[in-house]
């Protein structure tokens, strides 16, 4: 079951904060509104997509991604 009071991250690409969980056809991934960036898509999980697109690695070199 979906946690709507959850936030979705900025983008680590473009450092947009307008990010949207898509449901298409059973399937739900977040989506950047100004890249287009998108997280990992999964079927009937809502909550799954959400957190794949909060969970950040740090870029070895510089810690930001969009470095």
């Amino acid at each position: 079951m979906m946690d709507d009071n959850r936030e979705l991250a900025p983008c680590p690409f473009c450092g947009c904060v307008k990010i949207v969980l898509n449901y298409n056809a059973y399937v739900y991934s977040a989506v950047c509104s100004r890249c287009g960036a998108s997280g990992p898509s999964y079927a009937f999980h809502g909550d799954k997509a959400l957190n794949a697109w909060n969970h950040r690695t740090q870029d070895a070199s510089s810690g930001d991604a969009r470095k």
